[in-house]
């Protein structure tokens, strides 16, 4: 299932965002520091769950890599761990 999103926020120090999909719900995603992903981003061919994939940012029509590191949570849920940063091995145990 191919999800579309629009970045929320981004934690540069981290390299995690939010991806709203809709519904009060988002993705949390870590980008590799050489990606080019900013708040207000459309991006394409998302899915749920734990998985590295390849999107496409629609805004800047560029292919970028990034992981999506588990299920649709609330949003504010996510933005709470891209603001804080908290860890991969910590989200899952939340998630």
């Amino acid at each position: 299932m191919s999800i579309e999103a629009r970045v929320t926020y981004v934690n540069r120090e981290t390299f995690l965002a939010t991806a709203d999909i809709g519904f009060g719900e988002a993705l949390v995603l870590e980008f590799n520091p050489e990606a080019s992903i900013d708040v207000g981003d459309q991006l394409e061919q998302l899915a749920c769950g734990y998985r590295k994939l390849r999107c496409v940012n629609r805004s800047k029509e560029q292919e970028v890599s990034l992981v999506v590191l588990c299920d649709a949570l609330p949003m504010g849920l996510a933005e709470f761990v891209v603001e804080s940063g908290i860890s991969e091995e910590r989200l899952s145990k939340v998630a």
